[in-house]
């Protein structure tokens, strides 16, 4: 399968896969991208390389690209055939030409300056947390906020309302938002697998300017070895890297609740947007299961919720929870055990875990 790139402007750029009827297009607001030839290579890598995958072909392009980003690719491929081969039912591989390898150095040796994705939430919120006035990591300059990832594209209000709040945040600490729109997840699709290569792909419109790539991380590496395979773990998002641009993880040192115990200390939980229903509500509901979630990680914490929840947490909702995959079933897993969590919410989730596992084995989940 063969894909290619189309740049249209410094701030709209298209990538067209061979039997997929629809372009993916990124497109920048009030930014400019930056990035080499090469770098444009690799963003046609990261983009067309899910679905090459998914149709279990090899993928096949003539533009130029890292060589150390086309042997992480073709170890990716080889991952999700391991973990999942009824999904990916053969070990795609990236095909290029010999002549189309550039020649390094591409980055001037020392730049420290880090771009990071960031959606307002808690794990992005840690970890920009984490590494601002951090000496030890690359400083965190500016960040992205991505548009069609988890707001829809055709009703930007409550985009543009969450924008403004995390602009007003990085403000703070002087690093700078970026804005970049995509129909990415519509046209890739089994946005699960390919949420964080996707952001690593956005990252690479910058990587003339930036050398480091953050992606905040859902879980700890003892969690994620629980979870499974799922398209935001540590070593996926660190086989993301080319010579261009460097993908770090960052988060997995604390679970969620140990995360928002960080951000109360640092006084950086009151704008924080956490529920599965933001764009109908305009703010964290409370009632959904995510929100409720997070209510019940606050209380592990014995800190107060009503600055960003308007509904009070109750046994009520807490027996209302269904607990339907993995993803969900690690956040509760950790919340059991918490000590400061009162014992009636801690045995109603482990009633509900132990529902949750029993399904699994018999395979109606």
């Amino acid at each position: 399968m063969k894909a290619y790139s189309r740049y249209i402007n410094d701030s709209h750029i298209e990538v067209k896969v061979q039997g997929v009827p629809k372009s993916i297009w990124f497109k920048a607001i009030d930014n400019k991208f930056k990035l080499s030839s090469t770098s444009l290579g690799n963003l046609l890598l990261l983009t067309a390389f899910p679905i090459a995958m998914k149709k279990g072909l090899d993928l096949e392009i003539e533009e130029k690209c890292c060589p150390v980003l086309v042997n992480n690719l073709n170890l990716v491929g080889s991952l999700w055939h391991q973990w999942r081969p009824d999904k990916f039912v053969k070990k795609s591989k990236v095909i290029c030409k010999p002549n189309n390898i550039p020649s390094y150095p591409t980055q001037p040796a020392g730049c420290s300056k880090a771009i990071m994705a960031f959606s307002g939430g808690i794990d992005s919120t840690y970890a920009l947390a984490s590494r601002i006035n951090n000496g030890n990591f690359p400083s965190v300059k500016s960040c992205i906020m991505i548009n069609g990832f988890g707001y829809n594209l055709e009703d930007n209000s409550f985009y543009d309302e969450q924008f403004e709040k995390n602009k007003i945040l990085l403000d703070s600490f002087s690093v700078g938002l970026k804005q970049v729109s995509t129909n990415y997840k519509k046209v890739v699709a089994w946005y699960p697998f390919f949420h964080a290569m996707g952001i690593a792909a956005i990252m690479n419109l910058y990587s003339e300017e930036y050398k480091v790539g953050v992606i905040g991380l859902d879980y700890t590496i003892k969690e994620e070895k629980v979870l499974g395979a799922w398209g935001n773990l540590t070593i996926l998002n660190l086989l993301y890297s080319s010579k261009e641009l460097i993908i770090e993880p960052v988060g997995s040192d604390r679970n969620r609740i140990e995360k928002i115990g960080y951000l109360a200390d640092m006084n950086l939980l009151n704008n924080i947007t956490v529920c599965n229903f933001i764009e109908e509500t305009g703010s964290n509901c409370g009632n959904c299961e995510k929100c409720i979630r997070t209510m019940l990680m606050f209380e592990a914490n014995n800190l107060s919720h009503e600055s960003i929840f308007k509904e009070e947490l109750n046994v009520e909702k807490v027996k209302d929870i269904k607990i339907v995959k993995n993803t969900q079933y690690i956040f509760y897993k950790s919340l059991a055990v918490s000590p400061s969590l009162k014992q009636v919410y801690r045995q109603l989730i482990n009633v509900k875990i132990s529902n949750f596992k029993q399904k699994e084995n018999e395979g109606t989940i």
